[in-house]
């Protein structure tokens, strides 16, 4: 786990008030409000927004191990890093207030 994280920490959870709100919250607090009735995104697609938002802390940290796993590996074996470890590293990054 990323004990450096500037973020709430994780599980976020994602509530689902009305046919057109979605709260996403831990730790008894609000995180982000996510909605479709004032906006050009359907309803599916707020919901997938809102189910997203709530699996960025662990997505971010399972990156994160997948990151160290792949850099250890390929320096036990000699081998290069794939171009998508740069991707992902790249996104992680940015996700952490990092590179653009």
């Amino acid at each position: 786990m990323n004990t450096n994280a500037k973020h709430t920490p994780g599980p976020w959870e994602n509530h689902k008030w009305n046919c057109e709100e979605h709260q996403i919250s831990a730790k008894g607090g609000t995180i982000a409000l996510v909605s479709h009735s004032h906006s050009l995104v359907s309803e599916a697609e707020a919901d997938a927004n809102a189910r997203l938002i709530a699996a960025a802390p662990i997505l971010a940290e399972y990156l994160a191990e997948l990151l160290e796993a792949t850099e250890t590996l390929a320096r036990r074996h000699g081998t290069p890093l794939p171009q998508c470890h740069q991707y992902a590293k790249a996104a992680l990054a940015k996700a952490e207030g990092g590179a653009q």
